[in-house]
């Protein structure tokens, strides 16, 4: 099933279903639809929070999760990103990340009584903010790679974005993070796009690696019983080098480890 459009994630609804963020804005998906055998999603948009600051011809929502208080973060992704992604595993030519404009954080929040579906941008963060694999724990903290620097950071989180907390010094995979997740314990997980790994930051230093055979890792969360099943989703178009195994979904348990709770949009 395709995304229809520059994609994206999905993300759990309270009410059902899911919601699609994407180069089309914030969509909302009824369950039924992702059991049909349509090729492309069709969401209802119900707002755009790119459409407003920057050109939505090569920017796009890309990585999201739901707070604790029902409320969806996602980072902007640029077709500068992929392009460098694609052709040189998240490098420009000198060997560095690549700097782009048009990067930011939103906060899309539904107000029950109007109806409406409000996003507002997260300007404590900045417009050049190149954020990658957010995620965000019940104990007030956002964490995303820095997608220029390859580090991981982490901010104090509620109603407003805080102070930056030490994060360590851990430098990322040379390719993009594409997608994160947070434990039980508070440590933060990346799905680094290149390196065929998934990695966890505890303490600003990174002490625990989880392999699969397929280079191009696009995201993880945790599932199953208890939580303790950590989902690993990989990528094979882009794959120069693609195995039998490329883009398919891996699963693995880390002894000792469970994940957090996912939150569920409240719109």
């Amino acid at each position: 099933v395709g995304m229809g459009s520059n994609g994206g994630c999905l993300l759990l609804r309270e009410q059902g279903g899911f919601a699609v963020c994407s180069s089309s804005g914030v969509g909302l998906l009824p369950d039924c639809e992702l059991g049909e055998s349509e090729d492309v999603l069709d969401p209802a948009v119900v707002c755009h929070p790119v459409k407003d600051m920057f050109d939505t011809r090569s920017v796009w929502l890309c990585s999201g999760r739901v707070d604790e208080n029902g409320r969806i973060l996602v980072s902007t992704r640029s077709l500068c990103d992929s392009k460098s992604d694609a052709s040189t595993g998240g490098e420009d030519s000198d060997g560095e990340a690549p700097v782009t404009a048009g990067k930011g954080v939103f906060r899309v929040t539904f107000d029950p009584e109007s109806g409406d579906h409000a996003h507002q941008f997260l300007s404590d963060l900045g417009k050049d903010c190149s954020a990658a694999g957010i995620a965000v724990s019940d104990g007030g903290e956002l964490f995303f790679v820095d997608a220029r620097e390859r580090r991981v950071r982490s901010f104090e989180y509620g109603d407003a974005v805080g102070e930056e907390r030490e994060c360590g010094t851990s430098r990322m995979h040379s390719g993009l993070v594409h997608g994160g997740c947070v434990d039980a314990e508070g440590g933060y997980w990346a799905a680094e796009y290149g390196s065929g790994r998934v990695v966890r930051v505890m303490n600003g230093v990174v002490d625990r690696v989880v392999r699969v055979t397929a280079p191009h890792v696009t995201g993880c969360t945790f599932g199953g019983a208890g939580l303790s099943v950590l989902y690993i989703t990989t990528a094979s178009g882009k794959d120069p080098d693609p195995s039998e195994l490329s883009g398919g979904l891996f699963a693995a348990r880390i002894p000792g480890v469970k994940g957090a709770q996912e939150h569920y949009y409240s719109g």
